[in-house]
């Protein structure tokens, strides 16, 4: 799984995008090596952010409507971006998956390194193409949809606000506050069923495993009324409403859309934006 590099919209062709700052446009992409099933999860940049809370929600999709149930050994490689994959979010939110949810015997995340690996996400993310003449996030969607034909086309997930949980805040009562291990040298992780309070990671490919534990000392439930059969607790929303874009970027994004079809105008006018600030006046 990996984040692809932000796609600027509008993608037009003329010399003053170069000098404006252009709405961003997302992508997640998690990739199945058994049979090459590829899902992107899209979004602009008013919809959520690139953080781990994004990561967890796609995964809790991808692994509840497209990864079979009969999974339960799973296998993960993803790089080391310290605020999107490698942060204590993301393992206590694996931890989850194995120990509270119940969902796989084991887990382990791989980090390949940095500078002699290729992933499969970044062939997909090259059949992408970033020339096209884009002036909608929707344009993006089809031009994801139409890049790749074999084994299959990519499945496209356009993310809503709502779809992003605030999984950093949902897990804080059941684990310890702050990760008893440096996460920086890391190169696997490993969540076994067999050892419900801990977590083992090494710091080479082929070296020892050394355990933490990251649960509380008292094993902590969340709060609630009783749960009935096959129903469960699911984290707050992470937004609340759309992410205001900077006064500046709004603005630059007015002068461009008169490069775009007039049909795109009502879009970028309805843009949540930050409100103006009122200068200084230093003058004495």
């Amino acid at each position: 799984m990996d984040y692809q590099r932000n796609l600027p919209t509008p993608n037009i062709s003329t010399n003053d995008v170069y000098y404006k700052r252009q709405l961003s446009f997302y992508s997640f992409n998690i990739h199945r090596l058994s049979d090459a099933d590829s899902v992107f999860y899209t979004y602009p940049q008013e919809i959520a952010k690139k953080g781990s809370n994004e990561v967890c929600s796609f995964v809790q999709d991808y692994v509840t409507h497209h990864l079979p149930q009969n999974i339960k050994h799973l296998n993960i490689f993803c790089d080391s971006c310290g605020g999107q994959n490698k942060n204590f979010t993301t393992f206590r939110y694996f931890h989850y998956l194995v120990h509270r949810s119940n969902r796989f015997e084991s887990i382990r995340v791989t980090f390949p390194v940095r500078g002699h690996s290729y992933m499969e996400c970044d062939k997909n993310m090259g059949l992408i193409n970033t020339k096209t003449r884009v002036e909608l996030p929707k344009d993006w969607v089809q031009v994801f949809k139409t890049a790749r034909v074999k084994p299959s086309p990519f499945k496209i997930e356009e993310v809503e606000n709502h779809d992003v949980r605030d999984w950093s805040a949902f897990l804080n009562p059941l684990y310890v506050k702050k990760c008893p291990f440096q996460s920086r040298p890391i190169k696997e992780l490993e969540i076994r069923k067999e050892h419900p309070r801990m977590l083992f990671y090494r710091e080479t490919y082929n070296g020892m495993w050394i355990s933490s534990i990251i649960t509380q000392t008292r094993r902590k439930q969340l709060r609630g009324p009783p749960l009935a059969d096959n129903e469960f607790y699911y984290p707050p929303r992470a937004y609340l409403e759309k992410i205001p874009l900077t006064r500046d970027k709004y603005d630059n994004l007015q002068e461009l859309k008169r490069f775009c079809d007039v049909s795109t105008f009502s879009y970028y006018e309805n843009l949540p934006k930050l409100p103006k600030t009122k200068k200084k006046n230093n003058k004495k």
